[in-house]
């Protein structure tokens, strides 16, 4: 419900642009669409007074934060989380009377990247109407997107040439006091015959700013001031009243406190998609490789989502243009899709790239190592679903002090049938002090597997470690 005035400020915009040059603005040229990124956040005081059929609350909202959470290319979106402290009075005309209602607010908006308009919100407070329990949830949706800016901005956009503004909303939701008053709303209207225009540029909240006006009221009287700044990415306040909107009545402004939108920074370039395998075995470990440049040569960090759940985590930092990569292993067989994104030193992340395809499946070939005094007896089984024509094969045992052990021995294997077994049993024993390798390969129509297990020598005995 509070939301529903901050969210009907304004109205969708649709421009019809012409040449006239401006007769009286300070200001020319254009001023661009900006781009956000991860991490950008604005804090606002969010001021209002609501009045809506029985429903009567006013108050603020402290330290409004909207975040960009999310940035998702393919649906052309922005997801920005929307947090503060409620403090206002309510009262509910015939069944509560008034009284303070404060609590926290979350919720979200989803915002069109190409137009900084708004698709949809969502947001409820959890808090107390006196010394009861209370909890609110407003909801909205505008057709099309609710747009009070329709970038670029030209400077010969002012009051003899607006642009007509039109939007359908559509806001409900519900206040409930201890879980025994509910008391829902829903309101729904067209903006049509509305205009917007550029009024000035001037210094507001101590930011270079456009001032955009128009009104939110169908010719009701209400007005919309707007101070837009492209150095802070998005607005610097906003004074408006509503009057009669479907039966809403409405003032709110939204000075804005603080920002860490960086106009001069961007994100890095969007990374190629990740390189590595397209076919693997379980519990092997893989490594893909990526790279993205930086505009303004920032380190650059990446995060690689493995399709199973998990991810890399940031790793980095990397120069602008060099290779970055990072290793994972799966532990089920299916199909998993990789895919990564970047981020720069202040945060500014990319989308996630295209996903590539590693098909993980059980491995072809078990390899078992075991100690004995002496020595290591050891065996390749054919755990895949083919015989094959021929299997060439590896071992070798190496290290230890001065790396005096080295045991090597290889040898073929024709129409290894599945399930069959081969035992590789060296004749040179072991004795010595120090760590060791065991190495084992199989290769099969060049492609090789590799199997490797530790372990320490003392004397003639041998202890190996888990794999």
């Amino acid at each position: 419900m509070l939301f529903s005035s901050f969210f009907v400020e304004g109205l969708s915009l649709k421009k019809d642009k012409c040449n006239e040059p401006s007769k009286f603005l300070n200001y020319a040229g254009v001023v661009e669409l900006p781009q956000w990124s991860i991490g950008n956040q604005w804090i606002y005081d969010f001021n209002f007074n609501f009045d809506y059929s029985v429903i009567s609350i006013s108050g603020a909202i402290k330290n409004m934060k909207l975040r960009v959470s999310d940035i998702n290319y393919q649906k052309n979106e922005y997801t920005v989380d929307i947090t503060g402290s409620l403090d206002a009075s309510l009262s509910i005309a015939g069944i509560l009377p008034g009284g303070s209602f404060t609590g926290s607010v979350e919720g979200y908006a989803h915002f069109y990247i190409s137009t900084l308009s708004i698709k949809d919100f969502y947001f409820e407070s959890d808090g107390w109407y006196t010394f009861i329990s209370a909890h609110s949830v407003v909801r909205g949706t505008f057709q099309p997107s609710f747009d009070i800016f329709d970038f670029p901005i030209n400077s010969n956009e002012d009051e003899s040439n607006p642009w007509d503004a039109e939007t359908s909303a559509v806001i409900s939701g519900e206040i409930t006091v201890f879980d025994l008053v509910t008391q829902g709303f829903e309101v729904s209207g067209d903006f049509l015959g509305e205009e917007i225009y550029l009024a000035k540029e001037e210094t507001h909240n101590s930011y270079n700013s456009l001032l955009l006006k128009g009104s939110t009221g169908p010719s009701n009287g209400g007005y919309s001031n707007l101070w837009y700044s492209k150095d802070v990415g998005y607005l610097v306040d906003i004074q408006e009243k509503i009057n009669n909107w479907n039966g809403v009545d409405a003032t709110l402004s939204m000075p804005l406190i603080s920002t860490n939108f960086n106009p001069s920074n961007s994100p890095p370039g969007i990374p190629l998609k990740p390189s590595g395998e397209s076919n693997g075995f379980l519990e092997e470990s893989y490594t893909y490789t990526t790279k993205s440049i930086d505009a303004e040569e920032d380190p650059i960090y990446y995060k690689f989502s493995w399709g199973d759940g998990q991810d890399s985590g940031w790793v980095g930092p990397f120069s602008s243009g060099t290779e970055a990569y990072a290793q994972h292993l799966w532990t089920n067989e299916g199909d998993y899709q990789v895919k990564v994104k970047a981020k720069d030193r202040s945060n500014h992340q990319t989308d996630w790239t295209a996903p590539v395809t590693i098909h993980v499946a059980p491995p072809v070939f078990v390899f078992q190592v075991q100690s004995k005094p002496f020595g290591i007896n050891a065996s390749i089984t054919n755990n895949g679903d083919e015989t094959f024509p021929q299997v060439i094969w590896t071992f070798r045992i190496s290290g230890g002090i001065l790396k005096l052990i080295n045991i090597s021995m290889n040898g073929s294997i024709s129409n290894f049938a599945v399930g069959q077994q081969i035992r590789i049993e060296p004749t040179k024993g072991i004795f010595g002090l120090g760590r060791i390798t065991v190495t084992m390969t199989a290769t099969v129509a060049q492609q090789t597997t590799i199997y490797e297990m530790n372990g320490l020598v003392i004397g003639p005995i041998i202890r190996l470690s888990t794999p």
